[in-house]
C-alpha cells in the first residue's frame, strides 16, 4: 500500500532548500558564515539588511556559489 514507508518517496534534504523562499535552490549562493541560500532571494535580502538571515552575522553582502550544493540539488533530479 502508498501509506507503507518503503512506497513513500525519499524526502529531498532540507539542505536543499532555501531557508528564505523554502524552495528548492537552482543558483545556490552561500555568505561569508557559511550559510547558503538561493542568490535572488539572498541579493533582494542583502539589499535591505546586510546581515545573513538564518544567523544573523553580520556581512559585507559578498555571495560566492555553492558548487558542492549545486551538483547535489541537481543529481537529485
Amino acid at each position: 500500500p502508498l501509506d507503507h514507508p518503503a512506497a513513500q518517496p525519499p524526502r529531498r534534504p532540507a539542505s536543499h532548500l532555501c531557508c528564505v523562499t523554502l524552495e528548492v535552490m537552482h543558483d545556490p549562493v552561500m555568505l561569508g558564515c557559511g550559510d547558503t541560500f538561493e542568490r535572488a532571494a539572498i541579493e533582494e535580502w542583502l539589499s535591505r539588511d546586510l546581515t545573513c538571515p538564518w544567523c544573523r552575522a553580520a556581512t559585507d553582502g559578498t555571495v560566492t556559489p555553492n558548487a558542492a550544493l549545486r551538483k547535489a540539488i541537481a543529481e537529485w533530479g
